[in-house]
Formats: C-alpha cells, structure tokens, sequence
C-alpha cells in the first residue's frame, strides 16, 4: 500500500503521479487496484449511509452500525449521519443527553464508521446526497416517516439508491430512551 500523488493509499507497487490516473482516483470512496498485465483498475468501495440520533449508545446501536456496514460488502466506507439537538428534541420531546459534536466524536471511534456527520436543520436531503453520495441508504426499524420521506425524494429526482430497512435487535435495554427510564426509576429509589 502506497500514499499516491492524490493523497490515496493504493493497492500498487507504484506511486501514482498527478495525471489523468490520478484524476480517476480522487474522492474518500477510490482506490486502485492492481490488475493482471500490469495495469491497475479503479475501484470505488460502497458508501453506505445510516442515520439516528445514538444518544446513550447501546448494544442495538453496535449491531445496526455493524449490519450497515455489511450492507455494502467488504470493502465499503460506513458514514454515519446524526441527529442534530433540534431533530432529537423535534423527534423524542426531549433534549439529548449528549450534544451532537459528542455523538459524532463517540461514533466516529467505533470500529465500523468510517465517518461521521451532523445532520443539518432542517434536514436537506440535498445537502446530505451531494455530501455522502451513498450507493446505499439503510434506515433503523423506527425510521419509517423518513425512509418514506427519502423514497419520494429519490423518485422525484429520478435517483438510483439502495434502501434498506435494518432489523429491530433484541438486547437489552433496547433503546436509549429505555435506559434513561432505567437510570431515573433507580434514581428514585
């Protein structure tokens, strides 16, 4: 593996120079790869989107990140869009427990993310596509009202991208909300 002209690692036994190559292999999701006959081929990994507000990370959270992830095969790039304060306050009728630009740290360190953002607000669907560029969008079991929201803005602008629903898990505490009622009933005892 080598740092190329372009700021990449590749997977070539030569430094690539600032060319036409070069040019190919731009971006976070580009890698080349060398190919029989002594050429190389331009590779481009999925990126997967998920999203949620990962307040009180828990088990469920591990397992989705983990399941998104795998969506895209094994050499796919993980980002990860978190709720922003007014979205978790708008959704859940509560502040979180964590401010966003901590979410993003804490989820940004987990093994399967490759990168982690704040979403914005309002949410621009816009923003976030030409940002990410997903080849894949997966959804938690709760997240139904934007999954649909989402459908519509890709049929409307005639977009090619994979939806996938993520499973309900069943750990325990099972959502951030549960372990916040835990937390406040041995509070009061």
């Amino acid at each position: 593996m080598l740092r190329g002209g372009c700021g990449e690692v590749h997977a070539v036994r030569r430094r690539c120079k600032r060319s036409a190559i070069s040019r190919l292999c731009r971006g976070p999701s580009r890698r080349l790869e060398a190919q029989g006959g002594g050429g190389f081929r331009v590779v481009r990994a999925k990126v997967v989107l998920t999203t949620g507000a990962f307040d009180i990370l828990h088990l469920g959270h591990m397992k989705m990140l983990n399941d998104a992830k795998k969506l895209g095969g094994r050499r796919s790039k993980l980002v990860v869009l978190i709720a922003s304060d007014k979205t978790v306050w708008k959704n859940k009728r509560r502040r979180p427990v964590f401010p966003a630009s901590e979410r993003m740290k804490m989820i940004k360190n987990l093994k399967p993310v490759d990168d982690a953002i704040v979403g914005y607000d309002p949410l621009s669907f816009d923003k976030v596509m030409r940002r990410v560029k997903p080849d894949i969008v997966a959804f938690g079991y709760d997240q139904q009202r934007i999954k649909n929201e989402f459908l519509e803005y890709c049929r409307s602008r005639g977009l090619n991208v994979r939806v996938a629903t993520l499973r309900r898990y069943r750990v325990n505490p099972m959502s951030s909300s549960e372990v916040i009622r835990r937390i406040l009933a041995r509070r009061k005892r």
